[in-house]
């Protein structure tokens, strides 16, 4: 178990990270930087974390546990039927990327031209396949997935569907609200995804 010291240096490394990732330039979120505006030496970084890139990995996965994305997740699996899974995970997940939006575009956009952050990204989108997976199990499970889709291939479907860079580009560069987003996508998930109803 960290220490209360420990705790304390951990705790502001992952803040001073997240800070620098919402401003502008996620690359020049150096060791350096970061140590400093944590107000410790990059040797804590190294003791805490491994090196720059487990520490952003940690940043990113901070941001989900601080929030409780788990118990969330947990919850959306317990709804009452394969359509309310994929609506309540859609409602939740377009409020949830509200509150890193700015952190996920940083680090998005600097992917390509940094290892570390690469790392990062690509730990958080393995999470959010892993939920997909899950969601869609459920789905199998209850008999309603599409017949003859292929679970692996609905999960990176879904995946798919919720992809920050797409959020941003049909919110941002074609105008839809976030309700419509919600709905829209929604829609498109379930009529991609599930079975159609029998008809009574």
């Amino acid at each position: 178990m960290a220490s209360g010291n420990g705790e304390k240096t951990r705790r502001a490394l992952l803040d001073a990270t997240r800070e620098l990732l919402e401003s502008p330039g996620a690359t020049n979120a150096g060791l350096e930087r970061i140590a400093a505006r944590a107000g410790y030496s990059r040797q804590a970084v190294y003791r805490h974390f491994g090196s720059r890139a487990g520490l952003l990995k940690a940043a990113l996965a901070d941001i989900d546990e601080r929030a409780g994305a788990a118990a969330s997740v947990e919850r959306i699996l317990g709804a009452g039927d394969a359509s309310a899974v994929l609506d309540d995970l859609i409602a939740w997940w377009a409020g949830y990327v509200e509150g890193f939006a700015g952190v996920a575009r940083s680090v998005y956009a600097g992917r390509t031209v940094d290892p570390g952050l690469a790392a990062a990204w690509e730990d958080r989108m393995e999470a959010l396949m892993g939920v997909c997976r899950l969601v869609v199990d459920r789905c199998a499970a209850e008999g309603a997935l599409r017949a003859g889709l292929e679970r692996p291939v609905a999960a990176e479907t879904l995946w798919a569907m919720l992809s920050i860079p797409l959020r941003d580009q049909l919110i941002g560069d074609r105008g839809w609200s976030r309700a419509e987003y919600r709905e829209r996508i929604g829609s498109i998930a379930r009529t991609a995804l599930l079975s159609a109803p029998v008809p009574v």
